[in-house]
Parts: C-alpha cells; sequence; structure tokens
C-alpha cells in the first residue's frame, strides 16, 4: 500500500518516467546516491538478479543515462555511472517525486502526519533488526 501511495502513482503520473520503469528509476537514484557501482553492487541494491538486471543497465546505456566505464582500481571490472543526462534526469526525479509526496501527506492532518511518519520508521527500524539478525 505504502509503495502505491508514493511510487506507482507517481509512476502513472509523471511525464518524466514515461520511458523508463521503476527499476531504471531505482538504478538511476542508485548510482546518484552510491556514486559509480558495478552491476553486480547495483544489483544486489534493487534486489534484481544480475542476469535480469543486464537488460535494464542496456536501455539505460542506451537512452544515454548511464555508461560503462573501466575501473581505475581493477582493470577487468566495468563501472556504471551515470551520464550528464543521467545526473540530470535524477536530479529533477528528485524534485518532482519529494513534491508528490509532500503533496500525499498534506492530505492529512499535521497529528495524522506525525503518527504515519512515526509508524513508517518504526517498520523499518524493526525490519533492519530482523534482517541483522540473520
Amino acid at each position: 500500500m505504502i509503495t502505491e501511495i508514493f511510487f506507482n502513482d507517481f509512476q502513472t503520473a509523471s511525464d518524466l518516467l514515461k520511458d523508463l520503469n521503476s527499476t531504471h528509476t531505482k538504478t538511476l537514484m542508485a548510482l546518484k546516491y552510491e556514486g559509480s557501482s558495478t552491476m553486480s553492487s547495483i544489483s544486489r541494491k534493487i534486489e534484481l538478479e544480475k542476469g535480469s538486471f543486464t537488460p535494464v543497465a542496456n536501455k539505460l546505456i542506451k537512452l544515454g543515462y548511464i555508461e560503462k566505464v573501466q575501473s581505475t582500481e581493477d582493470k577487468r571490472k566495468s563501472l556504471l555511472q551515470l551520464t550528464e543526462s543521467g545526473h540530470n534526469f535524477a536530479e529533477r526525479f528528485h524534485e518532482e517525486h519529494t513534491k508528490y509526496i509532500y503533496n500525499q501527506l498534506s492530505k492529512l492532518s499535521e497529528a495524522e502526519r506525525g503518527a504515519y511518519l512515526a509508524a513508517i520508521n518504526l517498520v523499518q527500524c524493526l525490519s533492519r533488526k530482523i534482517l541483522e539478525e540473520k
């Protein structure tokens, strides 16, 4: 339900995302915040098998949002990194999505917003604790 409120509706409402799905945007945002990374690292980050991630990366390369570069530390490795277009897209996505979230939360009273955000925070904290125990 949270995904529907904050992501799925935004995905359909935004002209920015007409050529991309959520996996594409997750990839771009991961690269925005993590910097250059291997395909394996990004696929793990967005919880997608590496084999399933290859077409995602290829589409983003074709669209000019990311590029493959050789690692300076290990010449055998390739890294994905944002191009200028990819960086601009990620910035626009962040701005538009933030506005969208604020708009969604503005439907609640201040007290409801506080309770809602506290509940989400609690679920995240408890989920992290569960994952740490694995």
